[in-house]
């Protein structure tokens, strides 16, 4: 009896755990198709630190009918996209177009590209993936088409625009996705993507306050690297490496032996995507003394890691280099006045 108790509680308790971790838990990916149609509506998962994609196989007249893509968010604001096709008069001279239509929180805008051969024909089913902060295009929100995942055939701008305010990291959470079918269009299966962002766009930002007291407990010596530095200059070969901006940056103890470097300002590529406190690279020292291995973050987050160092120049200048890229940085110290 005393063994059947202790296997019931055993069997309770790993209950509760499997509860509690999916509740918590951020599926990677959803799946419907013909056993398991994709409902009209689809409640979000938080998106934090992730992009997303739908992915959506349409037969039927999809190029007659329009398809809908809605996202609605925790305070209630709508997008929505409407992905419709208009017919050439002249197959011989022109090609039929992919109309997108717009609508985010009552600010409308239309846009049109070459449809993909045979839109709404007999072949294989179109392809439509709606993808936020896609690769390439972080911040953004993109919409594919054709026999395949397809070309991009609209984007939303980094212009601080509706939608770029829609996706912007401090606007509300989004909640519901709406899926409207035109009469004739069928989505034969369906996928619901997330995959984990690059570093900088997924840790927590470091206020100046947190930045600040970071540095009032390192050393500020021009022996150190500790402290706030500008880009002074570059040279690079050929297009392998460009700056994504002047940036401004600090640089601040990692609580070991290394330490943090943390974007300011500056960035030209993707400005609104970049925020003041985001990480933008990592220092570990080496056995060279002034000497660091570094990890640096591009203008669209990923790493540059191999073979990267960080190092001395001239006083008050850092040199950074990337030799698999035959390129090279160079940062120059700033006083606090100068910020």
């Amino acid at each position: 009896m005393e063994y059947l108790m202790r296997r019931v509680l055993y069997f309770l308790i790993m209950l509760v755990v499997i509860v509690f971790a999916t509740a918590e838990a951020r599926p990677d990916m959803l799946y419907w198709d013909a056993a398991r149609p994709l409902p009209d509506s689809v409640p979000l998962p938080r998106m934090e630190g992730h992009a997303m994609s739908l992915t959506l196989a349409c037969t039927g007249r999809v190029g007659d009918a329009p398809l809908g893509i809605s996202v609605v968010n925790e305070a209630s604001d709508t997008l929505v996209l409407s992905l419709s096709v208009r017919r050439s008069q002249d197959n011989l001279y022109s090609s039929d177009k992919l109309c997108v239509s717009v609508d985010c929180c009552g600010i409308s805008s239309k846009s049109e590209a070459d449809a993909p051969y045979d839109v709404g024909g007999s072949g294989n089913p179109l392809i439509v993936c709606l993808e936020a902060n896609p690769a390439g295009m972080p911040g953004r929100l993109a919409l594919r088409c054709g026999r395949k995942p397809g070309r991009v055939v609209w984007h939303s701008g980094d212009d601080g625009g509706a939608v770029s305010r829609f996706m912007d990291d401090c606007a509300p959470a989004w909640k519901t996705l709406l899926i409207k079918r035109g009469r004739g269009v069928e989505i034969e299966r369906a996928s619901l993507r997330y995959v984990s962002l690059p570093v900088p766009f997924s840790e927590p930002l470091r206020d100046d306050g947190q930045i600040a007291e970071l540095l009032s407990s390192a050393s500020l010596k021009d022996s150190t690297p500790a402290g706030y530095w500008q880009l002074l200059d570059y040279d690079t070969e050929g297009t392998l490496l460009r700056p994504g901006g002047r940036y401004t940056l600090a640089i601040v103890p990692d609580g070991s032996d290394g330490y943090d470097i943390l974007y300011l300002a500056g960035a030209e590529i993707n400005p609104g995507r970049w925020k003041r406190g985001m990480p933008k690279g990592k220092m570990r020292p080496t056995s060279s003394a002034g000497v660091y291995a570094l990890v640096w973050y591009d203008a669209e987050g990923e790493p540059l890691s191999r073979q990267a160092e960080i190092s001395y120049g001239s006083p008050g200048v850092l040199v950074i280099t990337f030799p698999h890229l035959n390129s090279s940085m160079r940062l120059q110290r700033l006083r606090n006045a100068e910020l």
